[in-house]
């Protein structure tokens, strides 16, 4: 019973990435960050943002996409 419900979970979570992925996020400004480095504290956070945002667009929907179909992929093996 446990199985199903954490498979389930996965499943609704990757189709939500995958949703945000295809419908959402419809340009550049969707995931630029704006906050000058060191403003949040977190450095390795804000220097995973600053290195994200300097990859082509397509690059980054077909990787959030491709996360949104592996979560998939993990709640139907668990299922």
């Amino acid at each position: 019973m446990m199985e199903l419900l954490i498979g389930g979970l996965f499943i609704v979570w990757g189709a939500m990435i995958v949703y945000a992925a295809l419908f959402r996020l419809k340009k550049k400004d969707d995931y630029k960050d704006d906050i000058p480095f060191g403003a949040r504290g977190d450095m390795e956070w804000e220097l995973l943002c600053k290195v994200f945002n300097s990859f082509p667009y397509g690059l980054i929907k077909s990787v959030v996409i491709l996360m949104g179909i592996s979560f998939i992929i993990i709640g139907v093996t668990v299922i």
